[in-house]
């Protein structure tokens, strides 16, 4: 059975789109593996609410972590282990330290593990930047550069990253409309 994580999709959010991007990537992955059972990981800092699985070819489990407890990330680094690709959404816009470099270290940290375990990071389409900070550009060119695939929700920040980066990323529409 294959193993796939999830990151930066939110369930749970009074904000819509986010809770809109989660859902229908699950719609998506249970219709991609459909003759096939899947394991799904998400992973989501804090929280004790359950994601609903109305798949039938979809086994999900939530990996909570939390970064003040170091047993949890322990467990969190064990759990990436055993997946076969992670994908990580950012939330469609939060690669970007607009919201503060706190924010910007915490959703490039679980990316940098997963790179740092060998497993298949994909970026799924979200907008990049804008980077105030030359820190935060600097670890987003790192993630993007070593991540398996990267693709953009917009054509302007993706060609912003390929211009900074040198790789290619490809745009799609949001996940969210599906």
């Amino acid at each position: 059975m294959k193993t796939v994580g999830l990151f930066g999709l939110t369930f749970h959010s009074e904000n819509k789109g986010c809770s809109a991007l989660a859902h229908s990537f699950l719609e998506i992955l249970a219709n991609l593996y459909k003759d096939e059972k899947i394991k799904v990981m998400v992973f989501t800092e804090g929280g004790n609410k359950t994601i609903e699985n109305k798949y039938n070819n979809l086994d999900i489990e939530s990996v909570r972590y939390r970064f003040k407890d170091l047993k949890t990330l322990v467990h969190m680094k064990q759990k990436i282990k055993q997946c076969n690709y992670v994908f990580d959404f950012t939330e469609g816009d939060s690669f970007s330290d607009i919201y503060g470099i706190k924010r910007m270290i915490k959703v490039s940290f679980t990316k940098l593990m997963t790179i740092s375990e060998k497993v298949p990071l994909i970026l799924g389409p979200q907008t990049y930047g804008p980077f105030k900070s030359k820190m935060a550009q600097r670890m987003a060119k790192k993630i993007i550069k070593k991540s398996y695939y990267v693709c953009a929700r917009d054509i302007m920040s993706a060609e912003k990253m390929k211009e900074q980066t040198g790789r290619e990323i490809d745009s799609y529409t949001d996940i969210a409309f599906a």
